[in-house]
């Protein structure tokens, strides 16, 4: 999506006429019925005042009753015609709202999930929940109330013109007090937009403190912080209560001056219509009055409606802004083109791997966590990353799948350098991480993830999980929600259920990577865990890094890391030569040893 208008109004009118997509053409249609809807609406008036100037000239004209039946027939008439062109403009409307937020929704949660990891970290999840959500719902009221804009800039337009041909004065009065209304109210809506994007801070920041606690519940409670969880909740909450206080205080200046300005309007051309009608017959003519005062309270109700309109308008808008920084973030993303291995390959070789970051705490210190890692990785080939937490293993596996970037690797298939560096294994790799992320749905809901798979593809990730004793307890099988009451899933439990959900996921890919996977499993679980993978997965290129040592038995080599670069590399016999491996391994088998005994 393009850089909108700085004007409120048309920025939204822009997003909306973007997300309306193939609606565009209904947009349209109902903008245009709205519009003579209240073109006919307004030659009511003049019906009315037609029958007023009649009544008071002629009162015993014989015929003066059926004037007035068939004015009034025509009113009647004209209300029909209005509501034959609203109703359906408004059910056109209202189905075109629902699609905008629906493809405005789809487009920016798609985005969101495009953003590399490390956007994700430098920004709170509950944040960006709640700028989704109320942008999307603030959209949508926009979409289905586009009625209103058209509706009062046809009143008010229509009103001043008709106004011409009973007093130009009052015509010409009501064109420049409009002019002068709009001109304040711009100012005071300058200073509201303002204003309103640092509310909507303050309740982003509210918003995503409340997901924290709500998500780590267990945590509140166990630790007994719920004082100190309160004491937040309130003093975020009174943060947010000043910058209301003074937006809802400036809204009522900006409505008493606007008030004011169509009130002395309507009094002012009324007074003088009176008086030159008094001065040139002697008498007021009614209708003339009646209709001058409907349309000049027609005016005034109109701009007030539009004021009123506007001032929702602005807010929906800082909503849109709000979430537009993200859109900006997922823009400036790199473009790289599509790149993938060639269909037959035998080994891939990754020299010079490295990979820095920078530390918020140290201010702009690089610190390098990735340095010159060579690997070699066979068709087919069974990989292990051993060494202790941050040695660089997690990271390494990250890179491989993309989850962060990098230049500085050299990529070779069959030692040809591909052109695009470590971007050709992307589409190729799935990851498996160590923590289980397990979403508020059924069980075969959280392994499919709403694709169409067969029911013996679930069963058969289910079974090399270890995830089938589990499932026979649940009292609905597959279809028992994971999150619902009397339903409790084990640390290790969620575990496998994320990587049944996993393993399903990497059954088209040509590399499979497990971070750790069943860090909380136990370990006879565990290991068939793994010789299901190896015997399922004999295709596959699979690299795990591993921390119980025993299982290292499944792997053909092993790469050991330390401090962001690989020390020892080799097959377990050859790493059993190497003392530094050895110690390890020797104290590895004593613990479990102890552990037996």
């Amino acid at each position: 999506m393009k850089k909108g208008s700085d004007n409120s109004i048309l920025h939204m009118l822009q997003v909306v006429w973007y997300y309306a997509d193939k609606r565009r053409g209904k947009m349209v249609q109902f903008c245009a019925m709205t519009a003579i809807a209240n073109c006919i609406a307004l030659f009511s008036t003049v019906v009315i005042g037609w029958i007023f100037n009649d009544v008071q000239s002629a009162v015993k004209d014989p015929t003066l009753f059926t004037k007035i039946t068939e004015l009034m027939l025509l009113v009647v008439f004209l209300d029909f015609l209005f509501w034959t062109f609203h109703s359906p403009s408004r059910l056109i409307e209202r189905k075109n709202a629902f699609l905008v937020r629906h493809n405005f929704r789809k487009d920016v949660i798609s985005k969101v999930i495009d953003l590399p990891v490390e956007w994700h970290k430098n920004h709170h999840s509950g944040d960006t929940i709640d700028k989704i959500n109320q942008a999307a719902d603030d959209l949508h009221d926009f979409a289905s109330s586009i009625f209103q804009i058209v509706e009062n800039s046809v009143r008010l337009f229509g009103a001043t013109i008709i106004l011409l041909f009973f007093d130009y004065r009052a015509s010409l009065i009501a064109f420049c007090i409009t002019i002068l209304a709009l001109i304040i109210m711009t100012e005071f809506d300058i200073t509201l937009r303002r204003m309103m994007l640092e509310r909507n801070k303050f309740k982003n920041h509210m918003a995503a403190a409340i997901q924290d606690y709500i998500t780590n519940i267990y945590t509140i409670i166990t630790l007994k912080l719920k004082s100190r969880v309160m004491h937040e909740v309130e003093a975020r909450s009174w943060a947010f209560d000043g910058i209301n206080s003074k937006i809802n205080r400036f809204t009522e200046v900006k409505w008493f001056t606007i008030s004011m300005l169509i009130s002395l309007m309507v009094a002012g051309v009324i007074i003088l219509n009176a008086q030159e009608s008094v001065a040139a017959t002697g008498t007021v003519a009614l209708g003339t009055l009646f209709v001058l005062y409907r349309y000049l309270m027609g005016v005034g109700d109109t701009f007030y409606n539009f004021a009123w309109r506007y001032g929702e308008i602005l807010r929906e808008h800082s909503s849109i802004i709000t979430i537009e920084s993200i859109l900006r973030d997922h823009d400036s993303l790199p473009t790289a083109k599509k790149a993938s291995l060639p269909t037959k390959w035998s080994v891939l070789e990754i020299n010079g791997l490295k990979f820095t970051y920078s530390s918020e705490e140290n201010g702009e210190m690089i610190i390098t966590h990735i340095d010159n890692v060579n690997l070699k990785l066979p068709r087919q080939g069974r990989i292990a990353f051993i060494g202790e937490s941050g040695s660089g293993k997690s990271t390494t596996m990250s890179l491989l799948r993309g989850l962060h970037f990098t230049e500085s690797a050299q990529l070779l298939v069959d030692g040809k350098e591909m052109p695009r560096g470590l971007r050709h294994l992307y589409d190729h790799v799935t990851l498996i991480p160590q923590e289980p992320e397990v979403f508020n749905s059924s069980v075969r809901d959280n392994i499919t993830m709403d694709t169409v798979v067969s029911d013996y593809e679930v069963k058969k990730a289910i079974k090399m999980a270890q995830f089938e004793s589990v499932l026979k307890r649940l009292p609905y099988g597959l279809d028992t929600n994971v999150m619902e009451k009397g339903v409790s899933l084990s640390g290790g439990e969620k575990q496998r259920l994320a990587l049944a959900r996993g393993l399903l996921a990497a059954k088209d890919s040509d590399f499979l990577l497990l971070d750790e996977p069943t860090s909380s499993v136990d370990s006879t679980n565990e290991m068939k865990i793994y010789e299901n993978i190896i015997l399922n997965f004999k295709k596959k290129t699979i690299i795990a890094t591993i921390h119980r040592l025993h299982l290292l038995q499944y792997f053909d080599y092993i790469y050991m890391f330390d401090k962001g670069e690989i020390i020892a590399d080799g097959t377990l016999e050859h790493m059993l030569t190497k003392n530094m491996f050895k110690e390890i391994w020797d104290k590895y088998n004593r613990s479990k040893t102890d552990e037996i005994e």
